[in-house]
């Protein structure tokens, strides 16, 4: 598996998490009415948006390498020079 496919997989797996642990927390608060469920499930809810939002980030970034790379030698060159020397 590429390094692209695995963090799909791995970001959207944290969104699935995050949702659940939002949705748990919630139903919680409802029924025990502490402000600490209410909290985590907030917190779990703008990690779902951020997971989302860099998902997307990443998406596009790495819209031109194809699922099937598998190493860093791979990679196309200009991709790797401005990651290892941090060029813009």
């Amino acid at each position: 598996m590429s390094l692209k496919a695995f963090h799909i997989v791995f970001v959207a797996a944290s969104v699935v998490l995050m949702a659940f642990l939002s949705g748990w927390s919630f139903l919680s608060y409802q029924e025990t009415r502490s402000s600490e469920y209410l909290v985590w499930s907030l917190c779990a809810a703008c990690s779902v948006v951020g997971l989302l939002v860099y998902g997307r980030f990443f998406l596009r970034k790495l819209r031109n390498i194809s699922f099937l790379c598998n190493s860093v030698q791979e990679l196309p060159v200009c991709w790797a020079s401005r990651c290892c020397q941090r060029l813009p």
